[in-house]
């Protein structure tokens, strides 16, 4: 084999590589779960998005995410944590939080990628201009007739807020409500306490 062939070939090799590495990583997945409750009788269809590092689904429009949620007809969209990564940009996710929310009310509560970057309290307010942000407290919203509370604490476990926000959130929970907590990795502290 001709030196200009082996250097085609790897090439070749490395941009499947890449390729594979690139469909892997980056596949969107879709998971329903049915929820009963008691303080529920008009039914709620919640949207969990989390762990889009950025990333863009169906082009840079995010019309491929968009698209999927449209489908799923949500009442409201919440925002998990990772919806950027600890570097790089933001556009992608202002992109989806932004049309997102101007279909319907959307929410979101950050992770630890958020906390890890140098422009953390920029991208904080571009979301505060967007939906609420929640960080240790709640957003209160009627969903067909049904009083709904979000709360949302940091996955900040090691970076030591996480305890504080948590508490925080139980300070005020107000049987009433439907209450929702996102707090992604505090699986274990909840189970001791207990949820609504």
């Amino acid at each position: 084999m001709s030196k200009k062939a082996k250097k085609r070939l790897i090439i070749a090799i490395i941009l499947l590589v890449l390729a594979l590495l690139s469909a892997w990583g980056f596949t969107m997945r879709t998971v329903s779960y049915d929820v009963k409750s008691p303080k529920l009788q008009s039914g709620m269809r919640i949207v969990f998005i989390s762990d889009l590092h950025n990333c863009f689904y169906g082009g840079t429009d995010q019309s491929g995410i968009i698209n999927e949620v449209r489908k799923a007809a949500p009442d409201i969209v919440i925002f998990g944590g990772d919806v950027v990564d600890a570097w790089g940009g933001t556009k992608r996710a202002l992109t989806l939080m932004k049309a997102l929310s101007a279909e319907y009310p959307c929410f979101y509560s950050p992770g630890n990628h958020e906390e890890m970057r140098k422009d953390t309290e920029e991208f904080y307010e571009q979301v505060r201009e967007i939906c609420p942000l929640l960080m240790g407290d709640f957003s209160e919203t009627v969903v067909n007739g049904e009083k709904v509370r979000i709360y949302g604490a940091e996955d900040s476990v090691a970076w030591g807020k996480h305890k504080t926000q948590l508490e925080e959130c139980f300070d005020t929970l107000d049987g009433s409500f439907y209450n929702i907590l996102v707090a992604a990795g505090a699986d274990r502290r909840l189970s001791r306490r207990g949820t609504q």
